[in-house]
């Protein structure tokens, strides 16, 4: 008897990874200093992230076994389709992962970009952030008018607001 679906094992890879950054989350606070000034600490916020992180995850998991019981006991292929596709029109044997991997691979690039520019420097941040913004809601979105330029307009209100906050509320020195 298998313990995942194959519909599932991406989605259970991706939460073990997800796990182990909740626990290293966990780990890297409890590394912080005690502290002076505050209750919580420096520790305070990356610990309350990683016991929501876990929550999250104990709820996403078992919902995921109880999908995958649901499936093993469908009697027809269309109680087995968790995501409506017939119902939409869309064959279930069609394999749309190949845009999908494109996709992924193009915010990869994108990201690890961003983030070489970040630590190299020469640029300002509320610029580069802007260029990475667009860029990444482009990669993540079809090409038409209008979601370019919602895109683009968020991507706008986004690196700016970004920049306020880190300068302004955290007091952060960010690239320049």
């Amino acid at each position: 008897m298998k313990l995942l679906s194959s519909e599932h094992r991406g989605e259970a890879l991706c939460l073990v990874l997800l796990l182990a950054t909740a626990v290293a989350l966990l780990v890297g606070a409890a590394a912080l200093p005690e502290p002076m000034f505050d209750p919580l600490g420096p520790a305070g916020l990356p610990r309350y992230i990683a016991y929501l992180l876990l929550a999250l995850l104990a709820v996403r998991i078992v919902l995921l076994f109880r999908e995958n019981a649901n499936i093993r006991n469908a009697k027809t292929s269309e109680d087995r389709d968790l995501l409506g596709a017939e119902e939409r029109g869309i064959s279930r044997a069609d394999n749309v992962d190949t845009p999908q991997i494109v996709r992924f691979l193009a915010v990869s690039v994108i990201t690890l970009a961003y983030l070489v520019a970040l630590t190299v420097g020469g640029l300002p941040f509320v610029w580069l952030t802007l260029v990475f913004l667009v860029a990444l809601g482009a990669a993540m979105s079809e090409f038409t008018p209008r979601k370019m330029f919602s895109v683009a307009a968020i991507a706008v209100i986004m690196s700016f607001a970004l920049t306020y906050i880190f300068t302004d509320v955290f007091s952060v020195v960010l690239p320049e």
